[in-house]
């Protein structure tokens, strides 16, 4: 690169026999298969999704509810990179019993909660309260089944912590009131195999209990978020007083028997190279000093990451105080 001062380029290569294993590095957004967007759905990545069985899943009560003991509330979890997200638009499925009209519904309390072992904590540490003009409902089954579209675009729904949210959507709805009990469909195996948690008083569960507990199976909420990545991999390359510090090819090569990083390097550089997964568990991390110019190759010794499970990784290179971040799904 002409009149480039720091530069490296930097391949991965994954090699094994058998099954095959493939790792990307890349700067874009990783899209899911694609799926049907309802018409006021925003185009985005989808950041997260659980599709129930629309015709026989389990509904969960959750609803605001003004009368004491009809309130209850549903969560799940959902595992962000560190990355972060901005969310968008979230798509739920409800299964209502002794239901009237969503007409009696004024919004939606979206609601995040942080992690605390494994289990919801107490209070949300954000809440947001959606208008009726920013939700969408879609009849599925006459008065019983239906799919509801929130657009969030005007809240400014962002999570910049990384690893494990419980978020919650609920309808504000009045049981007493005539218009019946609010149920966030849900089955199970959808997701990642993390149960729902659910509150609820008037059956006695003052505090969050799992789903197996209360129904005896493991159920998790049908959701798709939609949304995009922020802090994501830079287009152009990293500058640092006009000078270029790092350039990145996305090259792949694989084949299992090891994994090593492969640069180029055009002046001297200390580089530290870390890789995570989507929950912010550190996978692999190593320092290299006085790196001289050259091809350098440089084994990542990691068993966590040859036995990982397929999904999302972000990986880090620092050089000179330059951080240069990205993204890679291991199939």
């Amino acid at each position: 690169m002409k009149n480039a001062k720091n530069k490296i380029i930097f391949f991965v290569c994954i090699y094994r026999a058998f099954p095959l294993l493939i790792i990307i590095f890349f700067s874009g957004i990783v899209n899911a298969c694609p799926i049907p967007v309802l018409p006021n759905c925003l185009t985005g990545d989808v950041l997260w999704e659980q599709i129930p069985d629309s015709v026989d899943g389990t509904g969960i009560a959750c609803q605001l509810d003004s009368v004491y003991p009809f309130d209850a509330d549903v969560v799940d979890d959902v595992s962000i990179p560190l990355t972060g997200w901005r969310i968008d638009s979230i798509k739920t499925w409800w299964r209502n019993w002794s239901f009237q009209s969503w007409n009696y519904v004024p919004n939606f309390h979206l609601m995040l909660y942080s992690d605390n072992s494994g289990a919801p904590s107490d209070s949300p540490s954000f809440e947001f309260v959606i208008q009726k003009e920013h939700y969408t409902v879609y009849e599925n089954w006459p008065q019983e089944k239906y799919s509801v579209v929130l657009d969030l675009t005007q809240y400014s729904v962002e999570i910049l912590d990384s690893g494990t949210w419980w978020i919650e959507v609920q309808p504000s709805n009045v049981f007493a009131g005539g218009n019946g009990q609010t149920g966030w469909q849900s089955s199970v195996g959808i997701g990642n195999g993390h149960e729902l948690y659910q509150r609820f008083p008037l059956i006695g569960y003052m505090v969050w209990q799992s789903a197996s507990s209360i129904h005896g199976h493991a159920y998790e909420t049908g959701m798709i978020v939609w949304g995009e990545y922020l802090n994501q991999v830079m287009e152009e390359p990293v500058y640092s007083d006009n000078s270029r510090i790092v350039d990145v090819r996305k090259t792949v090569f694989s084949n299992r028997e090891k994994i090593y990083l492969e640069i180029e390097i055009l002046d001297c550089q200390d580089m530290v190279l870390e890789i995570y997964d989507i929950s912010g568990r550190s996978i692999f991390s190593e320092e290299y000093m006085g790196l001289n110019p050259g091809i350098h190759c440089f084994d990542i010794d990691s068993d966590q990451l040859k036995n990982s499970f397929s999904g999302l990784y972000v990986f880090r290179i620092t050089v000179n105080r330059n951080v240069y971040s990205g993204k890679m799904i291991l199939l």
